[in-house]
């Protein structure tokens, strides 16, 4: 439920019940609703789960204002090269700018042999309105960079957001990532980057 304006809970909107229905699919309670991005023009909201079963996770474009699902998608997570039957998990989401259908996904993974380890993807949604309801549309990550503690000598962290944004001017992007340490000491002294 939300609350509005006046103090009362509204009922959850279809949008929430896929959401809690998302948070049951995963172990720990902790691969629930992960990431979300304004896109169709700020019509819609994209959201994604952070693992919904085993090897995939769930995705929605719901309206903006009421909640309304309006799409819904299935998505593959990338495998994580070298570890046999693990996959990345969805960390973050970003709309890309300029595009009304295109949206940045952060995968990211860890385990103690590897460290940290991400894959930024781009994901192209259909176009508003397209889409049928009764079968999810399959979404298919393309690959834009990876890095990865091991492989490239990247000092990386527990990235859990990525945004999109373009530069002035020249119609060039800049990609922020933000990391979660957890304020571990082991991840550098505790510092959140």
């Amino acid at each position: 439920s939300a609350a509005d304006p006046g103090g009362a809970m509204a009922p959850l909107t279809a949008l929430g019940v896929e959401l809690q229905r998302c948070r049951s699919g995963g172990d720990h309670g902790n691969r629930g609703p992960e990431a979300a991005a304004v896109v169709h023009g700020g019509a819609d909201v994209f959201v994604i789960c952070e693992q919904s079963a085993e090897r995939s996770t769930s995705a929605w474009a719901a309206d903006a204002g009421t909640g309304e699902i309006r799409m819904a998608f299935t998505m593959d997570l990338p495998q994580v090269e070298g570890a046999s039957g693990d996959v990345y998990r969805v960390a973050g989401a970003s709309a890309v700018p300029g595009s009304h259908t295109d949206v940045l996904v952060l995968f990211a993974y860890w385990a103690p042999g590897t460290g940290n380890r991400i894959k930024l993807s781009r994901v192209r949604l259909p176009a508003a309105g397209s889409a049928a309801l009764d079968a999810p549309a399959v979404l298919r990550p393309a690959p834009v960079v990876e890095l990865s503690s091991v492989a490239g000598g990247y000092p990386m962290d527990n990235y859990e957001a990525v945004v999109a944004q373009p530069l002035p001017g020249d119609g060039r992007r800049v990609v922020h990532l933000v990391s979660d340490d957890n304020f571990q000491r082991w991840a550098g002294g505790g510092n959140q980057r």
